[in-house]
């Protein structure tokens, strides 16, 4: 009997030490991103396995494989201290009011959302999450990622029912799909979406005069460039790991990547830049950020290996040079794509306290307000 549970105990070491590895570095295949994204965000659930695995009756080997395992797991956490204890500071000197502790989900958040057809003739819907607060709400519309191509806008639904808790409407929405509606449908979409939330406020119970928009990944490059344009119709914008400048995306782009953002790029746009130039520089917010953009809070891992954070620092860079000054960016060292996947991650905890501190300011209680 010991031997087989030692045999089993090196087993799941086996297991755990590899993908433990995965914390500190990431391919160029899909499965070791999804390793990385377990390994980054999952990790410190690990931790204790690791050190049971490694303490309990322990033999050299188990005892080492076990260690590193969970200190490897432990690192994503340990390096999003800095972070966290730095965006206090960060946030107030880039919109001027003190970092609160964002609320946490309660046990049960709210009715289960609501399905609307917003664009009969393209069949888009919505999913609806009704803000917990009786006066007309702000609303949050949401543009799920997936490389122009896929995703679905049911995904981090719990992101959407912890927002509605706290009295903002959340609306995640369709698009249509490159290749076969290249850009602009996906802007003329989210515009449809907030022209129908508009004219249906009292139904729904949301003020009209307060939208904002969240986008993840090719969801926020569409939020982006609708909230850039004029007129301004969003009162803030918020960016999750998204591609700003197409052109700077096909230059440093492969067809061997990770996504083949080449082709992705090509059928989003209906070619190159060479083909399309127009069409990439009107997909490309980076190109018309101005003094005059909304408020903006961009978020991004530096260990991203499908949308480079070069993309945000670009953005953040370009806002600070025309004066734009309601922006921040927060770059997380240890994290991947995705890396909000996980609600209870350490690339979530920076995501709730910005992103709710940052929503509260724009759309809720304004700058002044300190509850």
């Amino acid at each position: 009997m010991g031997k087989f549970l030692g045999a089993l105990r090196l087993i799941l070491l086996g297991l755990l030490f590899p993908l433990s590895c995965f914390a500190v570095w990431s391919g160029e295949h899909i499965w070791m991103f999804k390793c990385s994204l377990v390994a980054t965000e999952f990790g410190p659930w690990f931790v204790l396995p690791c050190l049971i695995l490694a303490l309990v009756r322990p033999g050299r080997l188990s005892l080492c494989l076990g260690l590193a395992a969970a200190l490897l797991f432990s690192s994503s956490e340990i390096r999003s201290l800095p972070v966290r204890w730095g965006l206090p500071q960060r946030f107030l000197a880039a919109f001027g009011r003190p970092l609160r502790d964002p609320p946490p989900l309660a046990a049960q958040a709210g009715q289960a959302p609501r399905e609307i057809e917003f664009d009969p003739r393209a069949h888009l819907w919505l999913s609806y999450f009704s803000a917990a607060r009786a006066e007309p709400a702000p609303c949050l519309i949401v543009v799920h990622g997936g490389g122009w191509d896929g995703g679905d806008r049911h995904e981090f639904a719990r992101w959407n029912a912890w927002l509605a808790q706290e009295g903002i409407a959340v609306a995640s929405i369709d698009y249509r799909l490159a290749p076969a509606s290249p850009w602009p449908a996906q802007r003329e979409d989210l515009l449809q979406a907030r022209a129908f939330l508009a004219g249906h406020a009292n139904m729904l119970g949301i003020d009209p005069s307060r939208f904002a928009v969240l986008g993840r990944s090719a969801g926020a490059q569409i939020a982006v460039a609708s909230a850039y344009q004029k007129p301004r119709l969003f009162k803030a914008v918020v960016d999750l790991y998204g591609p700003a400048d197409l052109f700077f995306a096909w230059k440093y782009g492969r067809s061997d990547d990770i996504l083949d953002s080449l082709k992705l790029l090509r059928q989003y746009t209906g070619g190159s830049p060479s083909d399309s130039a127009g069409v990439y520089a009107d997909a490309s917010p980076w190109l018309y950020a101005s003094k005059d953009s909304p408020p903006t809070l961009m978020i991004h891992g530096s260990q991203d290996r499908l949308v480079w954070c070069r993309q945000s620092e670009r953005l953040d860079e370009k806002l600070a040079q025309e004066k734009q000054g309601q922006h921040l960016l927060v770059l997380l060292p240890w994290a991947v794509h995705a890396f909000d996947y996980s609600f209870d991650g350490p690339g979530a905890a920076v995501c709730r306290a910005g992103i709710w501190n940052f929503l509260d300011l724009n759309l809720v209680s304004g700058p002044k307000a300190l509850r």
